[in-house]
């Protein structure tokens, strides 16, 4: 069957009325729903290290009050920071700080639990193997203070830790000797 003609609108106001306060309604409900903001951050470095100690105690050998002599080293020991860089520019540089609390003599390490008097440990830039001398050897690594490192993709950067008697008045008594040293390292 074929239909041929035209249907008549029927008005209905009430359906119409209905389907008007929908549409307004409806921008108000998705307003009332929870919205969610999604903040994104990101950050750009120059690159990343990781580093880390040959060890992470020495330990000395005990040594008589008479092995102690102004200027010398009873004992000495390496110590190695090792490095491994990625990101940076061939011609970047480490800083790198040694905190901790030092002795009555400002280059030597030497924690207040140590019973032991005149005596602490220092740190020496590089390796230094005489224990003649080794006071004014090479560059001492001061608590605090900054030394700079070339920075290459991996590597290793010798310090040497000398066992020596303070370049003050105390009198070296027996005792335990401690301390503690932290490495921090400033990237450029």
């Amino acid at each position: 069957m074929i239909w041929e003609g035209s249907m008549p609108i029927v008005r209905n106001s009430k359906s119409a009325a209905i389907l008007a306060v929908a549409l307004l309604l409806l921008p108000a409900t998705l307003l009332a729903a929870d919205n969610n903001t999604v903040r994104v951050t990101a950050e750009i470095t120059k690159g990343s290290c990781e580093f880390s100690t040959s060890t992470d105690s020495v330990e000395f050998a005990p040594q008589t009050v008479s092995s102690f002599s102004s200027g010398n080293a009873a004992a000495v020991t390496p110590l190695t920071l090792q490095y491994h860089c990625e990101g940076y520019e061939a011609n970047a540089k480490i800083g790198i700080v040694a905190i901790g609390v030092v002795s009555p003599d400002d280059g030597l390490f030497l924690s207040s639990a140590s019973t032991a008097a005149g005596v602490g440990f220092m740190l020496k830039n590089g390796v230094v193997t005489d224990k003649v001398g080794f006071y004014s050897a090479g560059t001492t690594m001061k608590s605090g203070v900054k030394f700079l490192v070339d920075m290459v993709t991996e590597g290793e950067y010798p310090l040497t830790v000398g066992f020596v008697k303070q370049n003050t008045s105390t009198a070296v008594t027996s005792g335990d000797v401690k301390a503690s040293i932290m490495f921090m390292f400033v990237m450029p």
